[in-house]
Order: C-alpha cells, then sequence, then structure tokens
C-alpha cells in the first residue's frame, strides 16, 4: 500500500465500505492521530464479511469504524491478561524442573545443560545477552565454569527453558509432570505474540488451518475426556440456550490463536500450583469476558463467527475455574 495521509486513510476506509456512523471521520482521524494507526486498526476487518457480488462486490457488510477501534481495545487488554499467564506458566516450568533436577539421584545439574546444549550453543547464547541485559553480571560470574540448571534458567529464552525442560522428562521420565510438555509451544507463540504487542484477534474469522486436522489432537482429546463437551446433547431440544459442540470445538481449535489460548489455559492449570495466584489470574480473565468484552457487545451480534468463539472460550473459561483438564 502506498503511503496515504490520515484524510486518505478515511477515504480509502471509505472505498472499502467501511461507515462512520457510530465514529464521525473527524473523531476517527483524531484516533489515527492520537491512539493507532490505520496499517494495524484496520488488520481487524479480516473477522468481517464482504459482498460477493453485485454494486458493492468486495466492500465490507455494514462495518462501521466503531467495530475495528472495539476490537483493537479489547485485543490489548487481552493480550495483558494473557502475557501474565504466560510469564506465571514460564515461572512454575522453571520451579518444576528445578525442584525435579535437585531429587533426581542420577542428575548433578550440569549434566542435563550439556545433554541439552552444545558449547557453541551455551556461548552464543552468553554473547547475545551479556551486553544487553540484566543478566550480564550473572553471566561474567558462570562463564569460566559449567553452568548448571539453576543458573542456567536465569538467561534462557522461554523456548531454550523448554528445551531444556522437555530434555530433562525425555531423560528422566516422570509421567505426572508431563502433561504440559505438548503444550509449551503454543504457550511460547502466543506469550511472545503478546510480548511484543501483535495483534492476537485479527484472524479469528478465516485462519483456520487448510488441512481437516485440528493443530493439537491431543489437547483436543483431552479436554473431551474432561467433559467440556455434553454427550447427552440433543439438537432437538437447544431451548434457547448455547451448546459447545464437538464440530464447533474442533473447528474453533483450527485456529492458531484460540488453539494457543486454550492450551495456555490447561497449562496454567497444570503447572502454576499456587491456588491464590490462579484464582486471581482466572478471576482477571473470567472478569474480563465478563465485563469489558461485552461492552459494546451489539458491535458484533450479527457477526456469527465472532460470537461463536466468543461463547465458546467463555464456557471454557468457566468450565476451567471447576474442572481439572
Amino acid at each position: 500500500m502506498n503511503k496515504l495521509t490520515i484524510q486518505q486513510q478515511i477515504e480509502h476506509m471509505k472505498s472499502k465500505g467501511i461507515l462512520f456512523n457510530v465514529i464521525s471521520e473527524e473523531d476517527a482521524r483524531q484516533y489515527l492521530l492520537d491512539n493507532n494507526y490505520y496499517f494495524r486498526l484496520k488488520a481487524y476487518a479480516k473477522n468481517f464479511d464482504k459482498y460477493p457480488a453485485g454494486e458493492h462486490k468486495n466492500q465490507y457488510v455494514k462495518l462501521e469504524f466503531a467495530y475495528l477501534k472495539e476490537m483493537a481495545i479489547i485485543d490489548m487488554q487481552l493480550r495483558f491478561v494473557l502475557l501474565s499467564m504466560a510469564i506465571d506458566i514460564e515461572h512454575y516450568i522453571k520451579k518444576q524442573l528445578i525442584n525435579d533436577v535437585v531429587q533426581e539421584k542420577n542428575e548433578d545439574g550440569c549434566n542435563l545443560v550439556k545433554k541439552t546444549f552444545t558449547d557453541d550453543q551455551i556461548f552464543e547464547i552468553c554473547e547475545k545477552k551479556k551486553e544487553k541485559s540484566v543478566c550480564r553480571d550473572l553471566i561474567i560470574k558462570h562463564e569460566e565454569e559449567d553452568w548448571t540448571v539453576w543458573s542456567l534458567v536465569e538467561i534462557l529464552s522461554f523456548a531454550n527453558t523448554i528445551r531444556l525442560y522437555n530434555n530433562f522428562y525425555r531423560l528422566y521420565p516422570k509421567p505426572q509432570k508431563m502433561n504440559i510438555s505438548n503444550l509449551l509451544y503454543s504457550v511460547k507463540s502466543l506469550r511472545n505474540a503478546t510480548a511484543h504487542n501483535n495483534c492476537i484477534l485479527n484472524s479469528i474469522k478465516k485462519s483456520y488451518t487448510s488441512t481437516k486436522q485440528i493443530l493439537n489432537i491431543g489437547l483436543f482429546n483431552d479436554i473431551i475426556k474432561a467433559g467440556f463437551i455434553d454427550a447427552n446433547y440433543d439438537r432437538k431440544h437447544i431451548d434457547g440456550e448455547f451448546h459447545v459442540t464437538c464440530e464447533r470445538l474442533k473447528k474453533r481449535m483450527k485456529n492458531l490463536v484460540i488453539n494457543d489460548f486454550i492450551a495456555t489455559i490447561v497449562a496454567y492449570k497444570r503447572i502454576v500450583s499456587s491456588e491464590e495466584l490462579k484464582k486471581y489470574r482466572f478471576g482477571e480473565l473470567k472478569d474480563f469476558f465478563d465485563g469489558r468484552m461485552l461492552k459494546h457487545k451489539n458491535f458484533f451480534e450479527k457477526n456469527t463467527s465472532l460470537v461463536t468463539t466468543y461463547k465458546i472460550l467463555k464456557k471454557f473459561i468457566d468450565f476451567s475455574l471447576e474442572n481439572d483438564i
């Protein structure tokens, strides 16, 4: 796209069928000057339908600028909550790993490091962080000696922490402690997106995988076994209540962000051992879904994809508060 002035951005949106009835063009112009930028805001339009044919072909169907603004705000506030949860998970996998290493009689803390990373990899990790992070003093202190697990985790990225974590439980299998191994890269993906301030709600509608397989069949099966899907659900007795069916859940879990969101919820339940912290974080998440997310629910009530996704995730959060997964 060519460089556009703020006024040209407004005109470009109008040419795409975006409306300014709820928020005026002048207020939209001020919002783009003070709060956001066009390329990012326009990304949320992918969640809305276009006319397939006729006079308005390829224009958005009754899409208001206000809807895009609201999605941007919801996205931002949701990222804050999810980033906190991902950071908690990172802390608790380090805590669990170190505790299990200490208790493992065949592991001295250095052996695992040597079996996970080469000397060149350790050198590269240290060099990257020595001059650019708060880890400088720790690196200088340990760079002339063998690294132990409990010192190295302080300088590792989340990805390398996961690598160390998974390798330990491969070498010293503890089935009761391996129930998040297939979830951690989803947590990492969501953590990176939230930490780098990426949009996470801009492709809720269309970013399903092209195959028939969901992204994490193990996670899907765990949810089913936990009882999230009502096995007695009968389409003849809906009575106005929204039901999460297997097909609805499968479709949503083909979406990368939704898959990673659900994986993060399950990982949090399994790895965080502080009941007080779990209560607090899930309280934040539930309050957001029950409160702020519904502030302008009328904007989206005709968007079946967004409404269905919201209802499934809302039910899953409520289910997670009351059940083990």
